[in-house]
């Protein structure tokens, strides 16, 4: 699900270039709509809108467009996202947060805030589901961390939750 159409087409042309024929891209605000999935998700990947400075090594040009105002105003529609995704999610399940940020307000603060208000989710080990090449990528705290001078990769956070 995404607001802009164009994102969407690029969901329906890789959906159809990889064969997958279970994808249903939807137009909508995940916000609003997520009440209509209620309990109804096994599993959650939730690619958020984010400052993106992981990628500034690729996007060279893109630190002129950034602001740190920017950041916290980011921070509570990823709160938003996050709290909409526990209400589809079925208990049992699985949310993945992503961003390709390297800010720990948009992404370790956002988690620890979700955590505080969602006592249901527990944060889960994310090593089994990684490449063995990046066994330094994993906090203490069970984060991904990936960075760009050390992995090779964008700047990357990701963390697995499970809703008991």
């Amino acid at each position: 699900m995404d607001t802009h159409p164009s994102r969407l087409k690029l969901v329906e042309e890789n959906a159809v270039r990889l064969k997958l024929r279970s994808i249903t891209p939807l137009l909508g605000d995940w916000t609003q709509l997520a009440h209509q999935f209620s309990d109804s998700a096994d599993k959650v990947l939730l690619d958020v809108p984010c400052s993106g400075t992981g990628t500034l090594r690729r996007k060279v040009d893109a630190r002129w467009h950034k602001r740190p105002e920017d950041i916290p105003q980011l921070a509570q529609l990823q709160s938003h996202l996050l709290d909409a995704a526990a209400i589809a999610l079925r208990k049992g399940g699985v949310l993945v947060y992503a961003t390709c940020s390297i800010e720990p307000e948009e992404d370790e603060e956002v988690i620890k805030a979700f955590l505080e208000r969602h006592d249901e989710f527990i944060v889960e080990d994310p090593r089994p589901f990684l490449p063995a090449e990046i066994p330094d990528a994993v906090t203490p705290d069970n984060f991904l961390r990936l960075f760009p001078h050390r992995h090779n990769t964008d700047g990357i956070f990701a963390v697995r939750l499970r809703k008991k």
